[in-house]
């Protein structure tokens, strides 16, 4: 759940770095982008260390697998604030394009999705997780 709340944290900073043009955030962010990335490795190595060496159930299994799954989508979504992170660098001083000015309502509600979605599997609320899907359509 630290690896979700970290990259929860990172999809309004790179925004907010973004539009304040702070280069030096942004840089951080960027480089912090490593420790999301290795953070996904450790959990992918513990979850296959359970399976090699606890022969978990049906159940277990694909919790695990979920585990995993979960753990790539957020550093993919990682990588997607560190991208933004680097249009902040390339736009610099510059005022900001206007294509842009929705980004900070669009961060603010893939993070509360992010959020409901972490929150569901926490619970194990299939209900939940069904409803967030429909959120997306808003920010599209």
């Amino acid at each position: 759940m630290a690896l979700g709340s970290q990259v929860e944290e990172n999809i309004v900073s790179s925004v907010d770095l973004l539009m304040k043009r702070d280069m030096i955030g942004s840089q951080r962010l960027i480089k912090g982008d490593e420790d999301v990335n290795q953070e996904r490795i450790s959990i992918v190595s513990d979850a296959l260390m359970l399976i090699a060496t606890q022969q978990p159930m049906a159940k277990d299994m694909r919790l695990i697998a979920g585990i995993i799954e979960i753990a790539g989508e957020l550093e993919r979504i990682n990588d997607y604030s560190k991208g933004n992170a680097r249009i902040g660098l390339t736009v610099g001083a510059n005022p900001i394009p206007n294509l842009l000015q929705d980004l900070p309502v669009m961060a603010a509600k893939a993070r509360f999705m992010l959020h409901r979605a972490m929150g569901a599997f926490g619970k194990r609320d299939a209900q939940l997780a069904k409803e967030i899907p429909a959120d997306d359509d808003e920010i599209d």
